[in-house]
Parts: structure tokens; sequence; C-alpha cells
């Protein structure tokens, strides 16, 4: 028999007692803590089968909160409608709690608001019960499934491309898939780096230079071309990129496409980077030279776009053979001067290359002409003889454009001290067999000329061997990178052609640029009847701007139309909403606050799938008339308006719907 403890021995063993609960307590509240803070959806399970806990993660996850779930079995039946599915899974729990070992599975969850997610499932025992964690796989699997059937089209581009390039979600960055020069070049496996984000993996040597990034994609709405910037491998080499990135979509989810080319090797040496940073400053300046051009062209055209509307107003008002009416014909005129003179001013800023096709190059040659001559000085004559008769090239009128700016900003910095003629000349010649060998980018055959020439200084026989060289340059400091040249000689030789540059110190310089012409089978016009602009149909008509809407019901009121006006977007969507059977037509304007015109539209046609809509706009990087087309827009109209032309626009459109 064992002696009876004392009281002190019982107050010893009280205290130890308490002191593990205690420490019970603690380290059950920090298992609490690491697991309510975990990002790691998690929950503690009893061994009798019971939820013990939730953390905030997998209530996200699931949609429900610990207080809607009891324990394992309602678990189940919640998450896992499928009879035979849950089975399997609360199979899979019972061996848990039973301390067998578990793999990790994947299943199919199904969310309070019945939702579909896809999760890793992981479950582990310990003494009391077990722990469950899951881990959001939905996104990786839809992104998996999406490229295994657009594998032909974009494997090939993606996993083989030279540069490094990586597909990551919106909202965390984390990485959906990247290309083995990813994983070559910065020593990481593909399972160290899907579903991390680059802070994760401790990509950037810069917070501050990757925050930067990433505000310059939020500004440009996902897409930012050649940013420079730092990175590391896993080994911890700093490299330097020269990053890209723009959205793309798979299904009906919206992804960053990440490219960087690794620049390491060519900016060691410090001459090469800093002609690389000049480079990259051009570029940003010829960048913000065209947002402001259209800036600039959205406000000017919505200015021309009230001249016109009043102006044809007020000449409708007054007789014909009138004084009054003579001077709005002046005023007319004026305004669709200022119309093609904004054209060419964002034909000049465009920054996208666009499809080369069949086009008549003296047509180019004859804008980018009239907008040379408002930009330079009156002391510089420009002499012209441009062939209509020339025939065609297969080219991109943009990069056309630019050929023929570059060249004659050339000649004019050759005379601007002294004034001269610039010259500009276009015909079709005929290769022979003799030029054609002494020029190996030509073969024989007909070609389309374009020479330009100054009576400036010239240049001597060192500078014209190298004038076409990258960054080479013979004005002062910041007049120019010497890029321009060179851009024009890449181009050229992009289209087949070649360039040939001729001249002598104080005799003046002269540029011969050769394209091979096409022959094209002349297509008769046919011939337009009048169409009839007049209407009782209902028009809704959009536009915050309050004169522009103004003239829409004056305008089109006129024509015999009945017409509804909302400078607000939101107005008007609610106005159609309480009657949609009431419009035939509306007409809105792209650029509002609140919602777009794009946006408007796409509201109104999921109430109403046949309302025609035609589309405004001053200026749009965010549209395109392909893209409004394929939203069902029936027309995409470029401001200003002309009502006239509005007014045929409107009859064929709702003509159009008529015969559907």
């Amino acid at each position: 028999m064992h002696p009876k403890p004392t009281y002190e021995e019982l107050e010893q063993k009280v205290k130890e007692l308490e002191n593990e609960v205690t420490q019970l307590k603690l380290k059950e509240e920090q298992l609490s803590a690491l697991i309510n803070h975990s990002l790691i959806p998690t929950a503690i399970g009893g061994s009798n089968g019971s939820i013990i806990s939730f953390n905030e993660a997998l209530e996200e996850l699931i949609g429900y909160r610990k207080s809607e779930i009891s324990d394992v079995i309602d678990w189940s039946n919640k998450l896992y409608p499928d009879k035979e599915y849950r089975d399997f899974v609360s199979n899979n729990i019972q061996m848990a709690l039973r301390g067998e070992k578990q793999d990790c599975t994947e299943f199919t969850i199904t969310r309070k608001d019945g939702s579909i997610r896809t999760a890793d499932f992981y479950t582990s025992f310990f003494k009391d019960g077990l722990i469950i964690q899951m881990v959001d796989i939905t996104e990786s699997k839809l992104m998996e499934d999406e490229l295994k059937q657009s594998k032909d089209k974009f494997s090939k581009a993606f996993y083989s491309n030279a540069a490094l390039m990586a597909i990551s979600t919106l909202e965390k960055g984390r990485f959906l898939e990247v290309n083995d020069m990813f994983l070559k070049t910065l020593e990481f496996t593909r399972d160290e780096v899907i579903g991390k984000s680059s802070i994760e993996l401790g990509l950037f040597t810069d917070i501050e230079e990757r925050n930067a990034a990433i505000k310059k994609i939020i500004k440009k709405q996902g897409y930012v071309k050649s940013f420079e910037i730092t990175t590391k491998t896993k080994s911890g080499v700093v490299l330097t990129g020269m990053f890209s990135a723009d959205i793309i979509s798979f299904g009906n989810k919206s992804h960053l496409l990440s490219v960087m080319h690794d620049i390491t090797e060519h900016i060691k040496d410090e001459e090469e980077k800093k002609k690389l940073e000049s480079q990259l400053r051009q570029a940003q300046k010829m960048e913000s030279i065209g947002t402001l051009a259209g800036g600039i062209a959205h406000d000017f055209n919505n200015i021309l776009s009230g001249i016109f509307g009043f102006a044809e107003l007020a000449k409708d008002d007054t007789s014909e053979g009138s004084q009054t009416r003579e001077y709005l014909d002046e005023v007319l005129k004026s305004a669709y001067r200022a119309k093609d003179l904004t054209k060419h001013i964002l034909t000049f800023s465009r920054q996208n290359e666009q499809e080369r096709k069949p086009i008549q190059i003296h047509v180019i040659i004859k804008e980018a002409l009239k907008f040379l001559r408002a930009s330079i000085p009156t002391t510089i004559e420009i002499h012209q003889n441009i062939d209509p008769r020339c025939g065609s090239v297969i080219a991109d009128p943009t990069q056309i454009h630019q050929i023929i700016m570059n060249l004659c900003t050339n000649a004019y910095h050759a005379m601007r001290d002294l004034g001269g003629v610039l010259s500009v000349n276009l015909e079709t010649v005929e290769i022979d067999s003799d030029f054609a060998a002494n020029n190996t980018n030509l073969n024989e055959g007909r070609y389309v000329k374009l020479t330009v020439s100054d009576t400036g200084h010239g240049m001597d026989s060192v500078t014209l061997g190298r004038i076409f060289e990258p960054y080479f340059t013979t004005k002062e400091i910041g007049e120019g990178t010497g890029l321009g040249l060179a851009v024009v000689h890449g181009i050229v030789l992009g289209h087949g052609g070649a360039i040939t540059v001729y001249g002598e110190p104080g005799k003046g310089t002269t540029f011969q640029v050769y394209f091979p012409r096409i022959i094209t089978t002349a297509i008769p016009k046919s011939v337009k009847t009048e169409l009839i602009l007049r209407g009782r149909e209902h028009i809704l008509f959009v536009d915050d701007e309050v004169s522009l809407a103004e003239i829409g019901r004056k305008m089109l009121g006129r024509l015999g139309y009945k017409v509804t006006v909302f400078t607000s977007s939101i107005d008007a969507l609610e106005a159609f909403r309480e009657g949609p059977e009431e419009f035939d037509l509306v007409i809105t304007d792209q650029t509002m606050p609140q919602m777009t015109g794009v946006k408007l539209a796409r509201e109104l046609m999921q109430i109403r799938q046949d309302i025609p809509v035609i589309l405004t706009t001053g200026f749009s990087e965010i549209v395109t008339p392909e893209q409004a087309k394929k939203i069902g827009i029936r027309k995409f109209i470029n401001k200003p308006i002309i009502f006239s032309d509005l007014g045929k626009t409107i009859r064929n459109v709702l003509d159009e719907k008529d015969k559907d």
C-alpha cells in the first residue's frame, strides 16, 4: 500500500498540472495563430471527425464559415455533392484519422455559391486529430487546359522563344507558365516557379524598380514596352533585361504576358550602355509625343464636331446665294483643313505597325509633304514632282510616312541656316542587270523610285560611308540620336527595296529609295446612288459634350427623326432599360465619364440584342473599328462628325437592319 501523499506533495502536483495546462494553452494559441495567419487554406479536425477550426484563407476558398460546418461528414456533403466522389473524399479523411500516410490528392470542390474550384488536398494526422489543407490550383488547371487547346498555335512561339517569357495572373502576379529560356537563364525548375510571384522568388534586385514597372503596366492598361530592368538568378547573378508586357486573354480570363530579353552582355561596355539609354529616352519621347497627339486629337475633334454641326445648321437656315452662306462655306472649308491636319498629326505620331498591303505610295508622300510644309520655315522651298501613275507597292503606310518625314527632316537640318530647296520626286524606273549588279538588294525589273534632295552643306566621303550606321550622327548633342537613317535603312530593306545616297561638301545631298513595283488590276468604280437621308425612326443620341448633344438633337430632328438626347451614359442606359422597344437606333460617343460607349453598347445589347449601335470617337487607343465590329457595333465613326455623312450612315444602318 502506497503512503498517502502529503499536502505539500499534492500542492506541488497541482502546480505541475497547472503549468502543463498553461503550456498546452500556449501551444494551442500559437498553433491557432499560425493557422489563422497562414495563406494556405487550413482546417483542424478532431479525432472524432469534428471540425475544430478554420482559417480565413479556407473560408475564402470554400465560401463557408466555420459555424456553417459541423463535422467531416457535413464537410463532405457540402463540398462534394456527388455521392461517389464524396465517399472517396471521406475515405481519404478516415484513413488520415487512422494515422495512415496520405499523398497529395487533387479534388474538385463546390463552393457555397455553387462555383467549382480545383484544389490540391492534403491531410495529415497528429495525436488528437488531423490537419486538412487545400491549395487552390483552379487558375493553373484552367491555364493548363487552355494551353493544351492552343498548343499548336502557341507552344512553338512561347516555349522555344529565345527571350524569357512568362504568363502570370493579373491580381497577384503569380506565374502560371514560363518558357524554357526563363528557367534556363534564371536557374529555376518549373515546380519552383509555378504558383509563385517574382517577389517570392526574389527575382528583383531593386523592389522600387519592380514597383515602377508595375505602375507603368497599370498606367498603360497592361501594356509596357522596352522597360529596362535588373533581375537576378537563383544563384544571385545579376542580369539586365529589356522588359515588355501586355494583357492576353485565354477563354474568359485575362492574364499578363511578360517578355524579357537578356541584354546583360550588350551593356557591359559603359559607352554602349549610354547609347542604349539614349535610344530608350528617344523612344519614350516619341511615345510621349504619340500620347500627346492622341489627347489633342480627341479634344480637337470634339471641338471641330461643334464647328461643323453649328455651321451646317446655320447654313441650312440661310438663303441660297446670301453673303452669310458664303461666309459659312469658308468656315466649313477651314474646318475641313483642320480635320485633315489632325489626321496628319495622328499619322505622324502613330506607334503601331500596320499590316503591309498594296498602297498608292504617291498619296502617302503628298500627305507627308502637306504636314511638312506647315512645320518648316518658308526660307526652304519645297519642289515636288510626284507621278500619280507610278503604280503600287506592298508596304506599311505608316513606315512609308516615317521614311519621307525622316529624309525631309534631315534635308531641312542641312539648309536651316541659309535656306534652300528641298526636292521630292516620285517616278517609275526600270532596273537593268548592270544597275542590279552594283546594288545587291535589287533585282532586274520595275521599281518605284523616291528621290529626296537638298541644296544644303552636303557630306564628305567618310560621312557618306557611315551615314546608315546606328548612333552615327553629324548633329549637335541634343539634336538627334543617330538612329533615324539607320531605321530608314532597315525599313527599306525590310520592304525588299534599296536606298542610296550621293553628296559632296557644299553641293547638297540626294537620297534615292527603290521599292518593288507591283501590278494591280484596276477595279471599275461602281455607280453610287444618292441615299435618302430622311427618316421617322426614334434615335437615342448620347454624348457628354453638351454642345454636340444639342447639335445631334437639332440636326437629326431636321432630318425627320425623333431624337432622345442624353449627356450621361448612365441616364441613357436607364431610359433604354425602361423602354427598349421605343428606340430604333443608338448613336453614342466612346469617351465618357462613368461608362464608355463600348460598355454602354454591350449593356444595351444585353437588354435587346438586335438594337443597332453607331459608335463615335475623337480618338481612341482602346477600341478599333475591328474590335467594335466584333462587339456587335454596326458602324464606327471618327470625329469630327460631318452630319451630312452621319445622315447617310444612319440610313444605311437602319435599312440594313430592316433586311435582317
